[in-house]
């Protein structure tokens, strides 16, 4: 239960990270030059999903492979967690076309990046709760 609450918790502060880090590229003005989807708003609408999903989706690294091995397991499940968030939700739900091509030819590299980061975080973050 412990191992539970402690990836849990590590997902949502990756999560909280990688968004204001996301927020603040776009509110510096480098989402510009780097051809960011949207310029997010600093919200608990915004934040919130964010949050409870960086959680749910950490718990991933409870599958028994490469326990040895933290960081290579979380780059791994951030890959694959991006190619979910490519081919599932952004064209059945909101319409953005596979691999999210109605937004950009960015956002494939732009998903990568923010889930690396936040699974990067997330890992981090439990390695040093442990």
């Amino acid at each position: 239960m412990k191992r539970i609450l402690v990836l849990f918790g590590s997902g949502c502060i990756g999560a909280l990270l990688a968004s204001l880090i996301f927020w603040l590229l776009a509110y510096l003005g480098l989402g510009h030059y780097i051809k960011l989807p949207y310029f997010p708003v600093l919200s608990s609408g915004w934040l919130y999903p964010k949050i409870l999903w960086g959680g749910v989706y950490a718990l991933l690294l409870l599958i028994p492979v490469l326990e040895s091995k933290l960081w290579l397991k979380a780059v791994l499940l951030s890959i694959i967690v991006t190619l979910v968030h490519l081919f599932i939700p952004l064209p059945f739900s909101v319409y953005k076309g596979a691999a999210g091509l109605n937004i950009g030819l960015y956002a494939f590299l732009f998903a990568l990046l923010f889930n690396f980061l936040w699974m990067s975080i997330t890992a981090l973050t439990a390695k040093f709760a442990k």
